[in-house]
């Protein structure tokens, strides 16, 4: 019966595994931009490679920075805009991170709200900026600005509840099949 059980564990993470592989993935960000931040998350629609601005879902972060009003400030997919591929497209998603290609020509993201507070990174100025980095705005300048070359990672993968379960299961599967037998 011990083995039966474990079977039916295995089975039944084996299509966990399968549903969860073509969700939706949470990013975290958490990005320290000279004296300011951007905490939060990136939501992608669980492709892997270049990402384009169809990819992404939803963002939620809050901005601080010292030169900022009204600091911190929360950006997210309801309250700002999401522009991307300035002619390029620096965004890249995996199973662990999503990076940024600061060295790709034309490539630019920007998170903000219309003449308020934004995040941006860019390969070429951005805004009042001279050149490659991330810049978080208010509205009209940048208030912080970091410079930035190469690839750089800007949010990492949040663990999937779907893995979290799966994990349990093997876990338990474990558990099951070490269980000392009645003779």
């Amino acid at each position: 019966m011990t083995k039966l059980k474990t079977i039916a564990i295995g089975f039944a993470a084996t299509m966990l595994l399968s549903t969860t592989a073509s969700a939706m993935l949470i990013y975290d960000v958490d990005r320290t931009i000279g004296g300011g931040s951007v905490t939060g998350t990136i939501t992608t629609n669980g492709d892997f490679g270049l990402l384009d601005g169809s990819d992404i879902f939803d963002w939620d972060f809050l901005i601080s920075a010292p030169g900022l009003g009204g600091s911190p400030v929360a950006v997210n997919s309801g309250n700002s805009d999401f522009i991307i591929d300035f002619g390029g497209s620096g965004i890249t998603a995996s199973a662990t991170a999503l990076t940024f290609d600061f060295d790709a020509a034309d490539n630019g993201a920007y998170f903000g709200i219309a003449g308020g507070a934004a995040w941006c990174l860019f390969e070429d100025a951005c805004f009042s900026t001279n050149g490659p980095g991330e810049a978080i705005f208010d509205g009209s300048n940048a208030v912080e600005f970091v410079g930035a070359m190469g690839t750089q990672v800007i949010a990492t993968r949040v663990p999937a509840p779907g893995a979290i379960a799966l994990l349990l299961m093997g876990l338990a599967g474990l558990i099951i099949g070490r269980r000392p037998r009645a003779v």
